[in-house]
């Protein structure tokens, strides 16, 4: 396998040029055995596993637990545990290289195989950046709407193609953009306004990552349009009852296409997103993470080195890595507004003991029998501690780790382990009363 070089049908970990280093040193047979289950993942499984849209996560958690330095068994386990519940990948039945059939297919999931099968054509002749620049950066209206889509369903089409270029996986790459291609695109009538209108602003003038979170959840028409009893927070209620003061908010987080500009609204956005995340808490109730929110912080986390022109990032012009910054903290703000914009109490966190250290935490976070959620909110804590030294307007210094812990022993041995809107107080019946 090692001879072998990674390719748009073929995953090989050992032999990955620009991949970012683990945190702890591989076990020996665990780059193999990830690149056999990664492999396995890709040809057997769609992407979603019921009709409601829900994700196959297997390829994320096993790009996460190679990061954390996961053991072959760890890695085995979590493959097993999650795919007894997907749907099995059909054959092609769209031929797709007419850009009207393309287009027109764009939503389908029923057409993942096939998208899966164009991008896997086209990567086999272009370049992953390239490929990137292409179909999401050109700000041609196909590939502004290709860009919503990447950042629809909670991130996750983004989040899969963050691990594809921190792995280096060119596989992984082209099922990053064939999910993205059979997401939904509504929430451009929210961001695409909003770039727009940020156009003609001075990113200058762009107040701090949180700063804006603040001032956007104390305005009361947004702050009052997201309800309990609404099926999609953002859609009903920030473009339904709120759009025009959520777009003139989200266009004022802008960042400029400077490097120093990229790496300081990098750090703000993944601080941000920790922070407001581990600090949505409810007095009186044990911790719990919001379901919602840790999508943000862990888009954060596995794009920071890539935005910072880190390995493969170096590859992406600094134009783009900006805008994709612009796109994932516009995102975050959305999401958290959405959730009830609890507001955050640090005692949850300050207060929190240290779990014996990164290495213990790390290794509890492998062991976790979930389908790899809470396992990419300690990768991106992680990272945080790294990337987020000295952030202006930060919060999370030297909370990293209590963070991870606290996130850690929210989940290990419970059942109800996410709660959902945490600035609902609908969202805690059911959480136990603090110890």
């Amino acid at each position: 396998m090692t001879s072998v070089s990674p390719s748009p049908t073929h995953f090989n970990l050992t032999n990955a040029p620009g991949a970012s280093p683990p945190f702890r040193t591989p076990p020996e047979g665990s780059l193999e055995t990830a690149s056999k289950l990664l492999q396995e993942n890709h040809e057997r499984f769609h992407i979603f596993f019921n009709e409601d849209g829900f994700h196959n996560h297997i390829a994320h958690h096993l790009a996460t637990l190679h990061a954390l330095g996961a053991s072959t068994s760890q890695l085995q386990s979590a493959f097993s545990n999650n795919t007894s519940y997907q749907w099995r990948l059909k054959p092609a039945t769209q031929d797709l290289s007419n850009p009207d059939t393309f287009a027109k297919t764009l939503g389908s999931n029923d057409d993942y195989a096939s998208y899966l099968r164009f991008f896997e054509a086209y990567l086999s002749t272009h370049s992953v950046p390239n490929t990137l620049s292409t179909y999401l950066f050109t700000h041609t209206p196909q590939a502004n709407d290709l860009l919503v889509r990447l950042v629809s369903g909670l991130l996750h089409p983004l989040l899969h193609l963050g691990f594809a270029l921190r792995t280096a996986q060119p596989a992984l790459t082209a099922e990053a953009l064939a999910m993205a291609a059979v997401h939904d695109n509504w929430m451009g009538k929210l961001l695409l306004p909003a770039e727009e209108r940020a156009a003609s602003t001075n990113a200058a003038s762009t107040p701090a990552f949180l700063a804006l979170v603040d001032e956007m959840r104390t305005d009361p028409t947004i702050a009052s349009a997201p309800h309990w009893s609404d099926g999609n927070k953002i859609r009903d209620g920030l473009l339904g009852r709120a759009a025009e003061p959520t777009i003139a908010g989200l266009a004022r987080w802008r960042v400029a296409p400077t490097e120093e500009a990229v790496a300081k609204a990098t750090a703000q956005v993944l601080d941000g997103t920790a922070w407001l995340t581990l600090g949505a808490q409810r007095e009186g109730k044990a911790p719990r993470m919001d379901f919602f929110l840790i999508h943000g912080v862990n888009a954060a986390g596995v794009w920071a080195p890539v935005l910072l022109g880190r390995g493969l990032g170096r590859e992406i012009k600094v134009k783009d890595r900006a805008r994709l910054c612009e796109w994932i903290g516009r995102v975050a703000i959305l999401n958290y507004l959405a959730r009830g914009a609890p507001e955050p109490r640090l005692e949850a966190v300050e207060g929190w003991g240290t779990g014996d250290g990164w290495d213990s935490v790390l290794e509890r976070a492998c062991e976790l029998p979930d389908d790899g959620h809470a396992a990419k909110v300690v990768r991106a804590l992680r990272e945080g501690e790294d990337i987020c030294k000295g952030v202006e307007g930060g919060k999370m210094e030297g909370k990293w780790l209590k963070g991870a812990a606290l996130l850690v022993d929210s989940v290990e041995g419970h059942e109800d382990r996410w709660v959902r809107g945490a600035g609902f107080k609908e969202a805690w019946e059911g959480v136990p009363a603090k110890l």
